[in-house]
């Protein structure tokens, strides 16, 4: 097989991974990085025409070594590694990411005798560090034109690599340690800002929920921006892009720790540009900056359109909580394991779906004022209802068609066809197996191996439809007595 065809294969076989790991196969500039991620080696190669050539390579282990075991400082007793402080041209330093943090704690602080925000995250970052990391084999990495930027999530750092000698490979030009980064309460040079969003939550909602709403959100926005108290990070769970555009910016997602932050790369210059938590943002109860702009308009058009089905199978009066109970009712447990996070990159966007909770954010790169930007949320839960009820709708003509056809079967003399029929329209419509069994045109098929049975199993189905229908209506009421407390 010929080298490019063996490249192409690798490069492919990426595909089939979860959206939060990273391929470790990249290309930018003319070249391509093959990470091998066990012994921490980074080497280019070039499809140049029929061949594939090998240029140079790096060990990013060492270097990571390096800068960890390598003391520059001690603090409180704490020895500071070149790898916790970062290189000093990476801005702002870690340290001066834990200066801007609050320094005055909170009267509800004060009143769970917790010590200021900025000391609770000095005090993780000591406990992290206070013992030398290890690398657990698990890196990620984007690469843009001239620039590779790695992170490696079990040292909590982001290591950058320079392209400008193919031959030579790449050359590690600044290091970061993220903890700080991840530790930005809310959000740091990105929009909108904390109160811009919550405003524009409330104005979107009813007016009879917009008083209570807006307590409840300020309370759950400070304590997210808080973590209620407990500053240990989580082991990050890691997945990192490059966004088009000049200067190249790249994005760091961490799902585990919920933030996302921005870094540039800027002729040998490098810097993290801007920080969010998305604990926050996903609190958007229904949509921002999203159109269908309201569910009342969504439920509404859906009602007049489908009225007399809803009715006829007890959906009415439809709201929110009936269908988040139906959507709820029909999710298949997640048997391949997807990733409950999944993402990917537009130009300069980054869409990101959070599958368990059925929320969609969508960041720019380079948006407002240069900076980071929220640009869109969607609660797409009524959604995905509105899709499952209107299949749940159709039913009953799928199952009134397929008896139809069975009838056509038994015309014809095809009576076991016209069971396997009959037997598919009551898996379709189940509350059918009355009118089946009721009907003379199936004196025949009474007496085929298979009519109880399955007359049995239609009785069951529509039995268990009945009880799905009683439990969606508790569920709604639950759920709205909830959200009016």
């Amino acid at each position: 097989m010929k080298p490019v065809a063996i490249l192409l294969m690798l490069a492919m076989s990426f595909l089939s991974l979860a959206a939060t790991e990273t391929p470790l196969v990249m290309n930018g500039g003319g070249v391509t990085a093959v990470i091998e991620p066990g012994v921490g080696i980074i080497t280019l190669y070039a499809v140049e025409g029929q061949q594939l050539t090998r240029y140079g390579s790096t060990n990013f282990l060492t270097d990571l070594y390096r800068y960890r075991d390598m003391p520059i400082g001690e603090v409180e007793k704490n020895t500071i590694s070149a790898l916790r402080a970062g290189c000093p041209n990476f801005t702002p330093t870690p340290s001066d990411i834990l200066g801007i943090l609050p320094a005055k704690p909170t009267a509800e602080e004060k009143a769970a005798g917790l010590e200021c925000y900025k000391n609770r995250a000095l005090l993780a970052e000591n406990e992290f560090w206070k013992a030398l990391p290890e690398y657990d084999g698990v890196v990620r990495a984007a690469m843009g034109s001239n620039v590779i930027m790695l992170v490696i999530p079990s040292l909590h750092s982001l290591l950058v690599y320079e392209l400008q000698d193919r031959n030579r490979g790449p050359q590690l030009v600044s290091w970061r340690n993220v903890g700080p980064d991840l530790l930005i309460p809310s959000g740091l040079d990105s929009s909108p800002a904390l109160q811009t969003l919550l405003d524009a939550i409330i104005q979107a909602l009813p007016p009879e929920r917009q008083v209570e709403m807006r307590k409840i959100l300020n309370e759950r926005f400070k304590k997210a921006a808080e973590k209620e108290g407990a500053l240990t990070l989580q082991t990050p769970d890691m997945w990192m892009c490059f966004c088009s555009g000049n200067p190249g910016r790249f994005v760091l997602l961490d799902t585990a720790n919920m933030r996302l932050v921005t870094y540039e790369w800027n002729g040998g210059k490098v810097k993290m540009v801007g920080a969010r938590n998305m604990d926050i943002d996903l609190m958007v109860p229904t949509a921002f900056s999203s159109l269908p702009a309201t569910t009342s308009a969504s439920l509404n058009e859906f009602t007049g359109k489908y009225k007399k089905l809803l009715q006829d199978q007890g959906f009415l009066p439809l709201n929110e909580e009936i269908l988040t109970a139906l959507v709820s009712q029909s999710t298949k447990t997640n048997a391949a394991k997807i990733n409950p996070v999944q993402a990917s990159v537009s130009g300069g966007d980054v869409i990101l779906d959070f599958i368990e909770r059925r929320k969609m954010l969508v960041y720019r790169a380079m948006g407002i004022g240069n900076k980071l930007e929220l640009v869109s949320v969607r609660d797409y839960t009524v959604d995905v209802g509105l899709a499952l009820l209107a299949d749940k709708l159709s039913a009953p003509t799928r199952g009134a068609d397929a008896i139809a056809n069975a009838d056509g079967l038994l015309g014809k003399r095809q009576n076991d066809m016209a069971m396997r029929m009959l037997q598919y329209a009551l898996k379709q419509w189940p509350a059918l197996v009355a009118q089946i069994e009721k009907s003379s045109r199936y004196k025949d098929l009474k007496k085929h191996s298979e009519w109880d049975a399955m007359i049995d199993d239609g009785k069951k189905r529509a039995a268990e439809e009945e009880t799905k229908r009683q439990e969606r209506i508790k569920l709604a009421q639950e759920m709205k007595d909830k959200r009016t407390r």
